[in-house]
């Protein structure tokens, strides 16, 4: 059973662990709570966002088809009501610091309509952040500044200096993202290769013309990653995101289509899968610059 909790009070009530300083925001150091970390149910999921810095952490976060392996130095996100499990966690050695904030948090804050720009919270656990020693050691100081001035008695600009760490976490961590989609080299980093060989067994004309066009999340449900992350991966190899790469490809497929006297722009249209060939001419013309009828008529 998947025990859900919604706040951060909830969640202090339940591992016995001190109530936060703000309701909606908390931050505790993992060696203080390294015990009651054992009090975490088999399944969850969190009502607020999660940052956790954890090193030495052993056992297997798992999330969606995938787990990982903590006993490496990473920084994992999670937004509100993701499914979460443990499994053999072994909490006696580990460091690090865990971050909760809820949505409410953010309000009258420069990142109340800015945090969709951090997509990483929608990325699967095993797409976690790998840091470097120099990074890890990076961030643990930004996280130590944290500390401090979420201990120091609220005043009337506590929030917007939380609010403040919070945001040079987050950026330190986007810039490190973009190190790792280039530098990693593992099973995880050959997505181009994999992502191809995924779109080209899709792009079947078959296989669109009875399952239609396909979408970003099925792509990235073959490659068993977030659509996320497919996305910023692409983005920083290519300069294109997935759905950028797909219309793309169609948009190649249709030329050929289109070249064949025999068919009109409906029937390649349908044939790709659109369910409206107005759709598809606006797709088209949005690509190749002129409409699936002129691009006939000058070739």
């Amino acid at each position: 059973m998947i025990k859900h909790i919604s706040t951060l009070t909830e969640f202090a009530k339940l591992f016995d662990v001190p109530s936060p300083e703000y309701p909606t925001f908390g931050l505790v150091e993992v060696e203080k709570v390294r015990e009651k970390t054992k009090m975490i149910p088999s399944s969850f999921s969190l009502g607020f966002y999660t940052i956790g810095l954890k090193k030495y952490l052993r056992g297997y976060l798992k999330y969606g088809r995938k787990q990982y392996d903590f006993q490496q130095g990473v920084l994992v996100f999670t937004a509100p009501h993701q499914i979460l499990s443990y499994d053999n966690l072994i909490v006696d050695e580990s460091e690090g610091w865990y971050l909760f904030f809820e949505s409410n948090f953010l309000v009258n804050t420069h990142l109340n309509n800015n945090l969709e720009r951090y997509s990483f919270f929608n990325y699967e656990v095993n797409e976690a952040l790998h840091l470097s020693e120099q990074e890890e050691q990076h961030l643990n100081g930004i996280f130590q500044s944290l500390y401090e001035e979420y201990t120091n008695p609220i005043d009337t600009l506590s929030k917007r200096l939380l609010a403040n760490h919070l945001t040079t976490i987050l950026d330190y961590s986007e810039r490190y993202y973009k190190r790792q989609f280039v530098t990693r080299n593992d099973a995880e980093t050959d997505f181009l290769v994999r992502f191809e060989d995924a779109l080209n067994k899709r792009l079947v004309l078959k296989k669109l013309e009875t399952n239609g066009v396909p979408s970003v999340k099925e792509i990235a449900q073959q490659l068993y990653l977030s659509p996320s992350y497919l996305s910023d991966a692409l983005r920083n190899a290519t300069g294109m995101s997935t759905q950028k790469h797909i219309h793309l490809r169609l948009v190649n497929l249709a030329k050929e289509q289109l070249l064949n006297r025999n068919q009109s722009v409906s029937e390649v249209a349908y044939k790709l899968g659109f369910e409206s060939h107005t759709y598809f001419s606006r797709l088209f013309k949005k690509v190749e610059g002129i409409s699936p009828k002129e691009f006939v008529e000058l070739n």
